[in-house]
């Protein structure tokens, strides 16, 4: 213990007397650890942290396929359908995302919903912190309206008060009685980080129309059932509603671990950034050697004198290790401060485009993992040249005045740190190259409009508080006047729901005067409701006939 001691202070008192050195040293592990600590910590959180639910291997997520091959949600009728006669699942649920007014202590704000089927939680197993969740029948007319908590709405808006159970809300002008509190973390989608669950408002048409399809779903299998077991268990369920409904007939079934429609498409580029982040790491590390092997050149001397006093080759090897290991906890440290600045700045980026963002953050895991990469790297990086000094032989040293180290073997080395720092960099720069690659052709794809110069803002209207009134002339056409007149402004438009956005709203057409397209062949085109202003903002020309009539 006296001699690890004593290392570690001559190895902290070479540092200070080699402070570019060691400046240098410590900056490069602390740009190779901290984007490392970054993309890591991304790849703990999307792809290893396990979803917050539990036994989240045991939810499947149902993805229908139309016929013509493009994803087709369920319509409510069926959605019963599948509950009532699924032998696979231990609870099947619906549900709705969305936005509403919340009014809350502070006055309205827009808040995330979630309106879900009675069993919604019964997928999740998840209990509440406070009171219940659904009671089943609270998704009938009349009896829906409650309201549960998500954590962060509890947080932030019931500063955590106990008292929260039995209080009355207003979502959108309507009244709900809260009756109950998720545990933090808990959210589905997992991208509702604050949000408020109802019990489904379906309007009466939507309640009967088995050709309206708006209602994803989510089930849990029963124990002992496999999701291929469920896969042939709902292709005969929709087999048999294909026979009772011929317009369904064609349609597919896939079963989708959680894990995997979570992720979406951002699994794959993900993990292409394993290979380039561990290349940068060996990049790192190779610079660390080289930089350990130029300065045990310049020390040679000094190793050769303390051989020369009876110092064993164990234990010139150790102190040089010593002062490698100082480095890359001092590296370390700059690198997870390094991390948590970058995580700080990109947490917006992360939220918004991943789907778990939110749940990226230097967890316990990820700072060990750090620790534990900082130290191996530098042990690896710094074996070379201690084993390498410590066979120099005391007496060539001092009669080469430091040279004994600047012969054939050392050249050899040297170039081999070249030659493999240069093989990583390709690695680094092919992958790089292929990711900017995808990027430029993303900022090069036709949008059909101008992104530049435009901003945008939702806005939701209580329906309860227009009730009976007309919102278009009593709030959005003042409203539009008010913003056009505000210096700066060119163009001002509305539309229920922005492109490219999301695939939004589609209906069946067909053309007046001709024949309607044959079963389960029909043609379908995308909703957008916009006013008249809308295809000027946006710089959308005309090309045949004429813009909307502004009366």
């Amino acid at each position: 213990m006296n001699e690890l001691t004593q290392d570690v202070r001559y190895a902290l008192r070479q540092i200070q007397k080699s402070l570019g050195f060691a400046f240098t040293a410590v900056l490069t592990l602390a740009l190779a650890i901290g984007i490392t600590t970054v993309v890591f910590s991304v790849l703990y959180a999307t792809l290893v942290r396990p979803l917050p639910y539990n036994q989240p291997d045991r939810i499947v997520y149902l993805q229908p396929i139309s016929p013509q091959g493009y994803t087709q949600p369920a319509s409510y009728p069926e959605y019963l359908d599948w509950r009532r006669e699924n032998k696979t699942f231990s609870a099947l649920a619906g549900y709705s995302t969305g936005s509403s007014n919340f009014e809350g202590p502070a006055g309205p704000q827009p808040i995330h919903t979630v309106g879900a089927t009675d069993n919604f939680f019964d997928v999740f197993k998840v209990a509440p912190i406070l009171g219940r969740t659904f009671a089943i029948g609270e998704g009938e007319p009349g009896k829906n309206n409650v309201a549960v908590l998500s954590y962060e709405v509890w947080q932030q808006t019931f500063a955590k008060s106990d008292t929260v159970i039995g209080q009355t809300i207003k979502l959108d002008g309507q009244t709900y009685t809260v009756i109950g509190v998720m545990p933090a973390g808990f959210r589905y989608p997992v991208n509702q980080r604050a949000a408020i669950y109802t019990p489904l408002q379906i309007p009466k048409e939507q309640r009967e129309q088995r050709g309206n399809h708006w209602l994803p779903t989510i089930a849990r299998l029963k124990d002992g059932v496999s999701a291929q077991a469920a896969q042939a268990d709902m292709d005969r369920v929709l087999a048999d509603q294909g026979r009772a409904f011929p317009d369904s007939q064609g349609r597919r079934m896939q079963i989708q671990d959680l894990a995997t429609q979570v992720l979406g498409d951002a699994g794959a580029p993900l993990k292409v950034l394993i290979f380039a982040v561990l290349s940068l790491l060996a990049i790192g590390c190779v610079n660390i050697a080289g930089l350990l092997l130029a300065r045990g050149v310049k020390r040679e001397r000094e190793f050769a004198l303390r051989a020369a006093v009876g110092a064993g080759r164990g234990r010139v090897v150790r102190q040089i290790l010593t002062e490698t290991v100082v480095l890359a906890l001092l590296g370390a440290a700059a690198g997870i401060a390094l991390a948590y600045g970058m995580l700080q700045v990109i947490r917006t980026l992360l939220i918004s485009a991943l789907s778990r963002g939110a749940d990226v953050h230097l967890s316990t895991p990820v700072l060990l993992a750090a620790i534990a990469v900082a130290v191996i790297t530098s042990l690896l990086a710094g074996l070379t040249p201690a084993l390498r000094l410590s066979r120099i032989a005391p007496m060539l040293a001092l009669k080469s005045g430091g040279s004994a180290g600047s012969g054939r073997g050392q050249h050899r080395l040297r170039a081999a740190f070249i030659i493999t720092q240069v093989g990583l960099a390709m690695v680094l720069l092919v992958t790089s190259g292929l990711l900017m690659r995808v990027l430029a052709g993303l900022r090069s794809t036709d949008l059909g409009f101008s992104p530049d110069h435009l901003i945008t803002e939702e806005i939701d209207l209580s329906p309860a508080a227009y009730r009976g009134r007309d919102f278009v002339t009593g709030f959005y056409q003042p409203m539009l006047e008010k913003v056009r007149a505000i210096p700066g402004v060119a163009d001002v438009g509305l539309i229920q729901m922005l492109p490219i956005q999301s695939h939004g709203w589609n209906s069946d057409i067909t053309i007046v005067g001709q024949p309607p397209p044959p079963k389960n062949a029909e043609m379908l085109a995308e909703d957008r409701y916009v006013t008249p202003g809308y295809f000027k903002a946006l710089g959308i020309d005309l090309v045949r006939g004429r813009m909307l009539d502004p009366k």
